[in-house]
């Protein structure tokens, strides 16, 4: 067996958090199961712009969870957690480290009964939270002068904790409303739990999933204490597994009146204003596990769907298209260490001082090839990235050298001219582009493929954030083939212009293969000041449809020349066209079928 060279492609353990791809794996190998001091609830005094859902995430307790790698045509296995908690859930304070409480007393916590509220004594709460593979874990001390019983389905005293997986949040708010409706999918959980220990889901008639939440309470002087133990099955959606990341929101519900149909005070650790979406912080509980593994995977390990638990256990619904020919590795630590020559690549990868990293790897079905996108540039100095840092984005095909190595065979650089950074730092006071993903396009052209990419540039009441895709194709004379840009966000102290781009793979003329329909919208604004108070300026908003028709004799997208196209329209939607719409979420590209697709 030739041995491989491709050493600098290893991942080190400080930086399993930047190669977006293989981090699970990345965790396995690296992560430590030691306890680090947090504070969840950091967020919760924070002040927070009227367009965040969700809070920053904390630096909290993350546990190495290993789990084998899967593919479309191998058994999953993902491991089970354990039916009943780890600790004694008995309202007792033995385990809990309860230096960290949180306290919520105030005024402004309270979202509904301001002129009711005689003061804490009345309402109030402290709170913490831990958790292991199992289970989330609170502790919540509350202070109530006057205890009205109730079922929790109803509370009226008692304390409503409400979950939610904030990757499916980020997911469902990046898709077509149309399909959002048509899916239907509830993003959060509320679990109730009145102050006598019992539990039910919140204002709905659906049971609890058996095991997926117990509780307990005693008295205390003033009021009483909530420990709690929530399994992931308390969520009916999520979108990985295991979970890593669980938004929550405690909100403490109480009545004086035990003759009253609703409670008369609200208080919570993040009070929701008029104008705002329901606010969370956010938990990593270092990978939550079901207790009951599924008995079958996602159709690739990142697919853009979602985990449903109904009543056989948990089933994976795929949003996006899977090309079927390709499937995604996982192992990038496998596929670094089975390269055996780097020298086809570029000097921008192989220089002493350069440093290279594997973004994805496909490989064909029939493991004849793989295509691997490779970040490439300069490695940052002690003080930081030089001035004159390069970075490129290198495209390479390889074929297999014997029954486990493989050969570079052709590699390019994907973009016309080198990004001025570091890999993952930025020279200076200059942009950073990041979060780079590959997705083959065979339904346009067997050799086409789009590269994903973002990029950031703040300074201080300053912001540049645009988000787009390259298009390359290695069969033609020049592999960079076309762009489209899906995002753009410049705002300044005094304006704010926002662009957004629906981009769709149509087949808009009678050439075989499929054209680009990109719809795009500006809203220019005027601000108050940096991000504050921004409307639309007079005849501010447009949107402008832009078309870009495939020419597969030159492998290229060529621009539509005339200023209307019948078939993309300014007012062409997910649902009038026939075709995929590309989706961009987080690191990844994938692409929706529209309900005219065939």
């Amino acid at each position: 067996m030739t041995p491989s060279i491709f050493r600098s492609l290893s991942l080190p353990c400080d930086r399993r958090a930047l190669l977006t791809l293989g981090a699970t794996l990345a965790l396995a190998a690296c992560g430590s199961s030691q306890k680090v001091a947090v504070d969840p609830f950091a967020m919760a005094e924070a002040e927070r712009q009227k367009t965040d859902i969700l809070d920053a995430p904390t630096n909290a307790p993350r546990r190495a969870v290993e789990r084998p790698a899967a593919g479309p045509d191998e058994l999953y296995m993902v491991p089970e957690a354990a039916a009943q908690p780890s600790r004694t859930i008995d309202a007792q304070p033995e385990g809990w480290d309860l230096s960290g409480l949180r306290t919520f007393d105030q005024r402004l916590n309270l979202v509904e009964g301001t002129t009711r509220w005689r003061g804490p004594y009345d309402a109030s709460f402290r709170a913490t939270i831990d958790a292991d593979e199992g289970f989330v874990y609170l502790w919540i001390e509350v202070l109530d002068d006057q205890i009205v019983d109730s079922h929790p389905q109803d509370l009226l005293d008692g304390v409503v904790i409400s979950l939610r997986d904030p990757e499916l949040d980020t997911l469902l708010n990046s898709l077509p409303e149309s399909m959002r409706r048509a899916l239907d999918m509830r993003a959060d959980a509320a679990i109730a739990i009145n102050a006598f220990g019992q539990v039910a889901n919140y204002r709905t008639s659906t049971p609890l999933a058996e095991g997926a939440a117990f509780a307990s309470t005693r008295p205390s002087q003033g009021g009483y204490v909530i420990e709690a133990a929530l399994a992931l099955e308390a969520l009916p959606y999520i979108t990985t597994m295991p979970l890593n990341e669980i938004a929550f929101r405690i909100d403490l519900l109480d009545t004086d009146d035990a003759t009253a149909t609703r409670p008369d005070k609200q208080l919570s650790m993040l009070p929701q204003t008029r104008d705002d979406a329901p606010r969370f912080a956010i938990f990593e509980t270092g990978g939550l596990l079901p207790r009951v593994a599924p008995e079958q995977g996602p159709p690739r390990f990142d697919a853009l769907g979602a985990w449903h638990r109904g009543d056989q256990g948990w089933n994976f619904q795929p949003f996006e298209y899977i090309p079927q020919n390709w499937k995604v590795i996982e192992d990038l630590r496998q596929v670094a260490g089975q390269v055996v020559d780097k020298e086809p690549l570029p000097a921008i990868c192989t220089g002493p001082a350069q440093e290279m990293w594997l973004v994805e790897v496909y490989e064909d079905r029939g493991r004849n090839n793989r295509v691997a996108l490779v970040l490439c540039g300069s490695a940052p100095a002690p003080g930081g990235c030089a001035d004159n840092a390069a970075t490129q984005l290198v495209w390479a095909t390889m074929r297999p050298e014997d029954a486990q190595m493989w050969r570079i065979t052709q590699s390019f650089e994907v973009f016309e001219q080198a990004l001025n950074q570091c890999p993952f730092e930025p020279s200076g006071d200059r942009p950073l582009y990041r979060d780079f993903s590959l997705l083959p396009l065979n339904v346009v052209d067997a050799s086409l493929w789009a590269i994903g990419w973002q990029m950031r540039h703040d300074r201080p009441r300053e912001r540049n954030h645009r988000s787009g895709i390259a298009f390359v194709d290695p069969r033609a004379p020049s592999p960079y083939i076309g762009d489209v840009q899906l995002r753009r966000e410049e705002a300044t102290a005094s304006s704010r212009v926002a662009a957004s781009s629906r981009v769709y793979l149509a087949n808009l003329d009678q050439v075989e293969g499929y054209d680009i329909c990109e719809i795009e919208e500006i809203d220019t604004q005027s601000c108050s000041g940096f991000l504050e108070s921004c409307n639309t300026v007079s005849r501010g908003f447009e949107r402008i449809p832009h078309v870009k028709n495939w020419a597969p004799q030159n492998h290229r997208f060529e621009r539509y020349l005339l200023s209307n196209h019948p078939q993309c329209r300014a007012s062409t939607g997910f649902d009038s066209i026939e075709g995929f719409k590309i989706l961009q979420v987080g690191n990844r590209l994938g692409l929706i079928p529209t309900p005219k697709s065939p």
